[in-house]
């Protein structure tokens, strides 16, 4: 406490130096912050889009169990041969959906083809939900490790038949053994997050 020379009391603020200081304490933790937000969102989308899929998959094998009708584009409730989940990496982001698997002559092979020209193809697979993936979310690989390499590279297929449920799992053309793992990125993180899928139904996020 000090005093003037007629007596009042008056309080010292602030030198400029210690303004300074203070400034660039602001300046170097906002600068630590920014650069490591853009991370920190690419974690967080990571986390967030694994998960997105890991529910529709449970979903898909729900709905399998249940034996649910679903509608069809001519307005017809109809029992699938499947419920399956397709994912296309090539996309950006990456395509991912639940679908109903209604393969023309009743022979189901739970994987996705391009909706046909309703109403004419009464037989045509169903979208039931698209999986929202942020932009910026890559998938780095999918891999069918029981195969061995190249196999899913770029599109898998996780369907399962009612009323069990156990997953069949497929890439564009053909069967492709009992697993399947499904790697998560994002372009501004190197953090990763894979799905693992198993014919007996079984999943788990690692």
């Amino acid at each position: 406490m000090a005093y003037g020379s007629g007596g009042l009391e008056y309080r010292r603020g602030f030198s400029t130096f210690e303004l300074l200081v203070a400034i660039a304490i602001i300046v170097g933790v906002s600068v630590v912050f920014l650069f490591q937000f853009p991370a920190y969102t690419g974690a967080n989308r990571v986390q967030k889009n694994s998960r997105a899929l890991a529910l529709a998959l449970r979903k898909a094998q729900n709905m399998a169990l249940a034996v649910q009708p679903v509608r069809t584009c001519n307005d017809e409730l109809k029992t699938p041969l499947y419920f399956g989940v397709f994912v296309d990496r090539r996309t950006s982001p990456p395509t991912a959906l639940i679908f109903a698997d209604f393969t023309p002559s009743g022979a189901g092979d739970g994987r996705y083809m391009e909706e046909g020209d309703c109403p004419r193809d009464r037989n045509r697979d169903e979208i039931i939900e698209r999986i929202p993936l942020d932009a910026g979310t890559i998938i780095p690989n999918i891999a069918c490790p029981t195969t061995g390499p190249g196999v899913c590279d770029d599109i898998v297929n996780i369907a399962y038949e009612p009323p069990e449920a156990r997953a069949k799992i497929s890439d564009e053309a053909s069967d492709v053994g009992q697993s399947a793992e499904i790697t998560f990125g994002d372009v501004k993180t190197t953090l990763q997050r894979s799905i693992v899928i198993r014919a007996t139904g079984q999943l788990f996020i690692r």
